[in-house]
């Protein structure tokens, strides 16, 4: 290349330089960061044992709730004096902790102490029904800082790999008044045809 021409290309060069930069102001963009996938969606993570659920039929005087992501179903039962109960329906994979876990977190929500797994016996009553086997139990105390006492209805039922359960909680006596309600609820539950 000549002397020349290597001047023009460099007089060009600022030139452009030059009228390009007339501005001293500086742009701030924000972009959204990514999102990385850590896990295979739902549908292809799920095993067989999960891809069938339990389906129950519930009394009609119950008020239904929209489920969540841990809830299954929920219930709202109204009695007498605005006293008020919840059905709730939840299930995890595995043993969830295990039968004397579970009864033991329930006891101290009625204000009741926990008990000994050598005890648990004298406090789960079995039920089969719809080729289900059910953990019955129930409990009432007096939680600290209420005035009226709690009741506790509750199935556990193991389902494939899973763990359902099935808890009526609320005022004691309307909890009392709906069990034979909540039994044949119980009878209802089966595998989702």
């Amino acid at each position: 290349m000549g002397k020349y021409t290597v001047l023009l290309l460099l007089g060009i060069g600022y030139l452009l330089m030059a009228t390009g930069c007339k501005k001293d102001e500086v742009r701030v963009y924000s972009i959204p960061k990514e999102s990385y996938v850590t896990a295979l969606p739902e549908a292809q993570t799920a095993s067989p044992s999960t891809t069938i659920q339990l389906s129950w039929i519930a009394p009609k005087n119950w008020i239904e709730k929209p489920a969540d992501t841990i809830r299954k179903g929920s219930f709202e039962i109204t009695g007498p004096a605005k006293t008020n109960a919840q059905v709730s329906i939840i299930s995890f994979p595995g043993d969830a902790g295990g039968m004397l876990e579970n009864i033991n977190r329930w006891r101290t929500q009625v204000g009741l102490e926990a008990i000994p797994e050598s005890e648990l016996s004298g406090y789960v009553r079995t039920k089969t029904s719809n080729d289900q086997t059910f953990y019955i139990v129930k409990m009432m105390g007096e939680p600290k800082g209420k005035t009226s006492k709690i009741a506790i209805f509750a199935a556990i039922v193991p389902y494939q790999n899973e763990t359902w359960f099935f808890k009526l909680m609320g005022d004691a006596s309307l909890v009392q008044n709906q069990v034979p309600q909540f039994e044949k609820f119980l009878d209802t539950v089966r595998p989702r045809q």
